[in-house]
């Protein structure tokens, strides 16, 4: 029902359930789309609406997301699997609403790359961080890495749970790296992220800030989303 009180297109309508009344107001920006989303995940939980919830977030998605599809860049050059295996530490990202999902209330993010069959290049990315602070419990997901065009080598196809999406390392240094991963849906709906990481939690901000740059010139950040500074603390 809450779904005729949209407006047609965009601005799309944000919808924020109380105990009372349900107050509409107009959103214009894909920024806001996104707080939007994460609004109602958090204010209809609590009231114990899931199913509801699901149903305007993916109302936002629909009409935030499919502008864009999926860009498939080449691997970082000279890219080799032993220098990108091991642990980083995520430093900033950029990610659209759905790919943020698994990582929306995330600090202190790291991520654990193994190769488990150097013939094929198969492997394993596992994700962890703390749940909201640097003291929260530890919260994990596991990407499958299959397909690795051994040719080619940087480009695979992540698996998370019946998810799958084209993961790609644009940038690899002994001190730095940035993944590239994307996924369009049955329905159309695009979600891409950019993760800039390091060996330790820390990196100077120019070099950050060049990363960024490389990444937004190849034309990997098509609607323009902010980039968000993940907490790293040396008390994670």
């Amino acid at each position: 029902m809450a779904c005729k009180k949209e407006i047609a297109g965009c601005p799309i309508t944000k919808i924020i359930l109380t105990q009372k009344k349900i107050l509409t107001q107009k959103i214009s920006s894909w920024t806001e789309r996104q707080s939007c989303i994460s609004l109602i995940l958090d204010v209809n939980m609590v009231n114990g609406i899931i199913i509801f919830s699901y149903l305007i977030a993916f109302s936002c998605l629909i009409q935030g997301i499919t502008s864009s599809s999926c860009s498939f860049p080449a691997p970082a050059k000279g890219f080799s699997n032993d220098a990108y295996k091991g642990k980083w530490f995520e430093i900033g990202k950029i990610q659209t609403a759905g790919g943020a999902f698994f990582e929306k209330d995330c600090v202190c993010t790291e991520l654990n790359i193994s190769i488990k069959n150097e013939r094929t290049g198969d492997g394993i990315a596992d994700n962890d961080c703390r749940s909201k602070t640097i003291d929260g419990p530890w919260t994990n997901v596991t990407g499958r890495l299959i397909n690795e065009d051994m040719a080619n080598p940087g480009r695979w196809e992540e698996v998370i749970y019946t998810n799958s999406v084209n993961y790609t390392v644009i940038a690899v240094g002994t001190d730095f790296a940035v993944e590239y991963d994307c996924g369009t849906s049955s329905a159309g709906i695009t979600n891409y992220c950019i993760h800039v990481m390091s060996r330790t939690r820390t990196m100077d901000q120019s070099q950050f800030n060049d990363l960024i740059n490389m990444a937004e010139s190849m034309g990997l950040n098509p609607q323009k989303l902010p980039v968000k500074m993940t907490v790293q603390d040396e008390k994670c």
